[in-house]
């Protein structure tokens, strides 16, 4: 192992906001976790100071670099792009107002006193159209029973279940090109059952 003066140590602590980065600064190609021990060690035995280190924060409080709006986002991206995971289309839908509640059956964000996770589905089976006329959000259950569930493709004879008029909007008033089904509330029967003991 090489060893490293206090002088060289010091110019890589001063120029470094992390012990990674006193590390890369040293040349070490490849740092192994020792290594990492090794030299935090050897700078506080020598004394360095390391007040300036930031670790991983070295972002915090800062915008993220590769951030998008809604509405760069919703967009219809060219064939052989990568697919935006649900998670950032999910964001940029709820920012532009699009109800959180299943399009189909109208079920929220809880089911039987749990949270559920509503899916977001590409309407044309197109994973690439992520436009606001594209996506709606569904419950897993009436997810699974759509013609485009899971990379299956719609037959072209089935009817339309969508609506597209280019101006209808959200509830809040941005443009969504589709129009959001309408219902009343659904009317849930309960039913009480007895049984009779041995």
């Amino acid at each position: 192992m090489v060893k490293y003066t206090r002088e060289v140590l010091g110019e890589a602590a001063a120029a470094s906001y992390s012990i990674a980065g006193v590390l890369r600064f040293l040349g070490i190609q490849r740092p192994s976790g020792g290594m990492h021990a090794h030299i935090s060690r050897q700078l506080k035995r020598f004394g360095i100071d390391t007040a300036h280190f930031t670790g991983q924060a070295h972002n915090r409080g800062l915008p993220g670099r590769h951030r998008l709006t809604p509405d760069q986002r919703l967009v219809e991206l060219p064939e052989g792009h990568r697919r935006i995971p649900g998670v950032k289309l999910r964001k940029a839908l709820l920012s532009i107002g699009l109800p959180e509640a299943c399009e189909c059956c109208g079920v929220g964000k809880t089911w039987l006193g749990k949270p559920l996770t509503l899916q977001v589905d590409h309407i044309n089976g197109n994973f690439l159209d992520n436009r606001p006329r594209n996506l709606r959000f569904l419950c897993p259950n009436c997810h699974s029973q759509t013609a485009t569930y899971a990379g299956a493709r719609r037959d072209p004879d089935a009817p339309a279940d969508t609506v597209y008029d280019e101006s209808a909007t959200t509830p809040t008033g941005l443009p969504l090109g589709r129009q959001l089904p309408r219902r009343e509330e659904w009317l849930w029967n309960v039913y009480v059952y007895a049984f009779k003991g041995p």
